[in-house]
Parts: C-alpha cells; sequence; structure tokens
C-alpha cells in the first residue's frame, strides 16, 4: 500500500488522471454483459417478417401486428416497423438505426385519420432516442421520450419511458422454451392543451425479448380495471403474410 502511495505521489495530476480513466474504463468493461442477441435478430428481417401479438388481458383486445424490415442504407444498418390498425392501415412507422451500443430511435412517423377518413401524417419530435442497449450495465436507465401533436384536437403529448433490466429468464414460444432478459417500464404520459394547461398519467409494465427473436411478451398496467397485455404467437414472412391477407379482403 505504501508504494502504491509513494507511486500516486510521484504522478503528474495529468498522468494520475489518465491512470483513473484506465481503471474505471476497465471496470465498465467489466461489468458490461451482451445483449445484442436478444433484440430483433437484424439479419433475418432484410426480407421482412411479420410479428403477430395476441392480448392476454381479460378486456381481450385485437390482434396487434408489426412489420419488421432492416436494411443498410450509406453503411449504417436501420430496421423500420410498421405497426397496422385492425383496418390494415398504417397508424405508426419507427425506424431505428443501429450504434455500436445498440439501437437508438431516428424517426417515428404517426397516422391520424380525419374526418373524411383520410390519413394524416404527424412526425414525431424525438427527444432521448434509446431503443435497446447492445449491453447491460448495472442499474442502468434506458431513456426514451416522444413528443406529437394530434392534428384533430391540436393536443401536444409527451410519452417518457424508462426501462431497467429486471433479470434473466425464459419464455416459451413455438412449444420450446427460449432465454430472455426481462426489463421494468415507467411510462408517464402529459396531455397539454393551451387553454386547459397540462394533465399527467403514469402507468408501470414489463417487457420479455428472446434469443434471436426480439420482443416477445409486454405488459401495461394502464389503470384499473384497464391492463394492455400482449404475447407474441406468430412470425410470418412478410410476403406470405400480406398474399394472405390481400386474398382474405377480395
Amino acid at each position: 500500500m505504501c508504494a502504491i502511495s509513494n507511486l500516486i505521489d510521484k504522478m503528474t495530476g495529468y498522468s494520475l488522471l489518465l491512470t483513473v480513466l484506465l481503471v474505471l474504463s476497465f471496470t465498465s468493461c467489466q461489468k458490461r454483459i451482451p445483449m445484442e442477441t436478444y433484440y430483433f435478430p437484424l439479419s433475418d428481417l432484410e426480407e421482412g417478417k411479420v410479428y403477430v401479438y395476441e392480448s392476454m388481458a381479460e378486456a381481450k383486445l385485437a390482434d396487434e401486428v408489426w412489420y419488421y424490415k432492416s436494411l443498410n442504407k450509406d453503411g449504417e444498418t436501420y430496421l423500420i416497423g410498421q405497426f397496422y390498425r385492425p383496418d390494415w392501415r398504417v397508424q405508426q412507422v419507427v425506424i431505428e438505426k443501429k450504434t455500436d451500443l445498440g439501437m437508438i430511435t431516428d424517426s417515428v412517423k404517426l397516422f391520424f385519420a380525419d374526418t373524411t377518413g383520410r390519413d394524416i401524417p404527424v412526425e414525431v419530435d424525438v427527444i432521448n432516442r434509446a431503443a435497446f442497449p447492445f449491453y447491460r450495465n448495472p442499474d442502468d436507465t434506458l431513456l426514451y421520450k416522444i413528443r406529437w401533436t394530434d392534428p384533430q384536437s391540436s393536443l401536444e403529448y409527451t410519452l417518457d419511458r424508462r426501462r431497467i433490466y429486471a433479470g434473466d429468464t425464459s419464455i416459451t414460444f413455438n412449444g420450446r422454451s427460449v432465454p430472455a432478459i426481462r426489463f421494468n417500464v415507467q411510462e408517464d404520459l402529459e396531455t397539454f392543451y393551451s387553454h386547459d394547461g397540462a394533465t399527467y398519467s403514469g402507468w408501470q409494465g414489463e417487457e420479455i425479448y428472446a434469443l434471436d427473436i426480439g420482443l416477445v411478451y409486454y405488459k401495461k398496467e394502464i389503470g384499473d380495471p384497464f391492463t394492455k397485455e400482449f404475447r407474441l404467437v406468430e412470425i410470418v414472412p412478410g410476403e406470405t403474410f400480406f398474399d394472405s391477407l390481400e386474398s382474405d379482403l377480395k
């Protein structure tokens, strides 16, 4: 211990700072646990796939359907997600970008139907962009925040989502047990109208991501007795799904 103290005493302030930074960097790297393989498998989504989620809550809701497709542009890798209404019109488009540390939200677009039934696209202001971390550090909180205005009511909404790793688990999909990871979720929604000011609501939830699959389960306890709880029940190649849909609509 004395030898270490003597060495530190002889260091310049600059060299001491470098040493401290190296120690912190090494400690941080030691704690980083890879989690990339639990997100949507980008290499398998180049042709596009449809993820179908079924409601598990007592108050049955319509299936939630997302179409995911990955693409490479200008040396960057992106994931495009399209969420469909029950009438098969697109309600939301989310584009995420891959980085060395995880997926970040590049853009979000929402669609609102006007009185004539025409869809009005609304660009969302993405304030905090974290979508999914490729590494886990203890006690890290994933911050996501967006803001948009409803073109029909002029109400301004701000959604603040905070997620934290909650442990390893497993989940059954297609009859087999798959390793998975859990996140605890806290969401807060501010609704602002120029004449009435702001109102606030919040709820807790949970997300589960499975190895080489992506999001397989989520739950939002929005308020008694309303709970949104969905699980992944089917993954279908995009071409197969939309061919079948087109046939059903004829």
